[in-house]
């Protein structure tokens, strides 16, 4: 999967990063139903994190389509519920489903 960070540039991710991101996901969804913008910003630096520790950065010149968005880490909550789609930015949630039962 490749990932754009906004602001950062892509990254390759592994298949074994998708269900902890997803995970990651899921608590930054629980945060904008509940307004809680303390947690999403810990939520948010986390998922950055986890991406740029285990992911692997393309180089600048290879620019590829991006499967996942996600937003830079000074995001605001309202923008980031307006980025947020039904599925949250990253696709394929099988940890969603565990988290909270969709």
């Amino acid at each position: 999967m490749i990932v754009r960070l906004m602001g950062r540039g892509q990254w390759r991710l592994d298949d074994a990063l998708i269900d902890e991101l997803n995970r990651i996901d899921a608590a930054l969804d629980d945060d904008i139903n509940r307004g809680d913008a303390t947690e999403f910003r810990e939520h948010l630096a986390a998922m950055h994190r986890l991406i740029e520790e285990r992911g692997e950065p393309l180089p600048a010149d290879e620019i590829v389509p991006s499967d996942a968005f996600v937003p830079p880490v000074d995001c605001s909550l309202e923008e980031l519920r307006k980025l947020m789609d039904p599925d949250g930015l990253i696709p394929g949630g099988p940890a969603r489903e565990a988290v909270d039962g969709r």
